[in-house]
């Protein structure tokens, strides 16, 4: 299974289902679950990627909860970033404190995840989120 993951990551990782195998990659290695994939709320995370990419700044989503509106959730969160690839800012999300407490965070259930590419930047959004008890 770990030459499989290995292999895996090894390739060229990019779009929205990539971020997510990264995501959960890392969520696996630290004994959490694997977060299924919010495929409405990615066209949002996709768009506010692209908003960020065209703005030149990392911002994060400034009213989480209208996102989520529709949603039976308890608690929400939002990793932002930009890189020259989806795997290396999964790499700084796993290295700085905050980041890495939100993605290894045990009590989500789904995320959400937008990805563009834009002048050798990839731009990421992932919003993470637990459906309520």
């Amino acid at each position: 299974m770990r030459t499989l993951i290995a292999v895996l990551l090894a390739a060229s990782l990019t779009g929205r289902a990539d971020m997510l195998a990264l995501t959960n990659h890392d969520r696996v290695e630290h004994d959490r679950s694997r977060l299924a994939l919010d495929a409405q709320l990615s066209h949002y995370a996709k768009q506010h990627s692209r908003d960020m990419a065209e703005r030149g700044r990392l911002f994060h989503t400034p009213d989480l909860i209208a996102v989520l509106e529709g949603r039976d959730w308890s608690l929400a969160g939002e990793n932002v970033g930009v890189g020259p690839s989806s795997r290396a800012i999964e790499a700084g999300f796993m290295r700085e404190k905050g980041h890495r407490k939100n993605l290894l965070r045990r009590e989500w259930d789904y995320a959400a995840t937008g990805v563009i590419h834009r002048d050798g930047l990839v731009w990421v959004t992932v919003i993470f989120w637990a459906v309520a008890a």
